[in-house]
């Protein structure tokens, strides 16, 4: 891979962190949940770099202990000076780390109390030069980490969802031109995040409204729109109130509302959709900030 010197650069956000890459690397590969997982970037040519994150959930964890005993499990590799980027309380790597079968590797850890999460980077030193050094040099110093309770920004290929605090992503679906995040806060709320594109195509497929009819996740509940509720249908609009009910006869148990809203965005030529559960008490309010956070989120 042929590195030149004005390099564009990305982002990717997930999981609570982000980094920088170079625009033409992507996700290779996804896995794990909230607590502990892990994705590979790679580009063209294959894996670059893994990151790994991993929550503790204890009080009294010891990231600085934990850090330590995976260097001594290659004490005569251990490299002094490791990138320490901002919010991170405990670092440490190793470089010319090798396992049976994979090449030398360097391991890069670092703890977050604020983030509440550890992170550990391996980089193949079989990359190119140039890509091994921009990873060690701006990947790595540049990590950041998302607070629990604030807002996170989540960053996927061009797609880009922002999401309040609380929300844990429970599924997704990343397809080319659909990419979908279902979301959950323990107050019963359901998010979905979803982006189309290109918009022309998809909205010669089916109008604007119908693209709620055939949900990325599947899910017991069905809608019914509400009678006192808002509806707005426009050309590249459309919004509508309702309820979340389990099927007759039982849909009395356990009622959510449901605010959904679709915008056709002419700047990046995609459609934002998202559907908002939320109990009785709550606003639907939430909707309409998700759909706010998608703009200008791709590029």
């Amino acid at each position: 891979m042929a590195v030149e010197k004005q390099i564009e650069t990305d982002f990717i956000s997930w999981q609570g962190f982000s980094m920088p890459l170079m625009r033409e690397w992507r996700p290779l590969r996804i896995e794990g949940v909230f607590k502990k997982g892990s994705i590979t970037i790679g580009d063209v040519s294959g894996p670059l770099f893994e990151a790994r994150w991993l929550r503790p959930g204890a009080a009294d964890f010891d990231g600085r202990a934990w850090i330590d005993s995976n260097k001594m499990k290659s004490n005569d590799k251990i490299a002094s000076a490791p990138p320490r980027p901002q919010g991170f309380t405990s670092v440490g790597w190793i470089k010319g780390f090798e396992e049976k079968d994979s090449g030398k590797k360097t391991v890069w850890w670092g703890y977050s109390v604020e983030g509440q999460i550890i992170l550990e980077i391996i980089i193949s030193e079989l990359v190119e030069p140039a890509a091994y050094e921009w990873i060690i040099s701006n990947v790595l110093p540049s990590v950041k980490v998302f607070k629990p309770e604030e807002e996170w920004t989540w960053r996927i290929f061009s797609a880009q969802f922002k999401v309040p605090a609380g929300f844990i992503l429970e599924s997704h679906k990343l397809n080319n031109g659909d990419m979908s995040l279902c979301f959950r806060r323990p107050r019963k709320e359901r998010l979905i995040l979803r982006q189309v594109y290109p918009a022309e195509l998809a909205l010669s497929r089916r109008a604007l409204e119908k693209w709620f009819e055939n949900s990325p996740f599947s899910e017991r509940r069905r809608f019914s729109e509400a009678k006192d509720g808002c509806r707005s249908v426009g050309k590249k609009d459309f919004t509508v109130d309702g309820w979340k009910l389990v099927p007759f006869p039982l849909g009395f148990i356990r009622p959510r509302r449901c605010s959904r809203i679709a915008v056709v965005d002419d700047a990046s030529d995609r459609i934002f959709l998202t559907e908002y559960e939320y109990g009785k008490r709550d606003s639907g309010e939430i909707a309409q900030v998700a759909v706010k956070g998608m703009r200008g989120g791709t590029a």
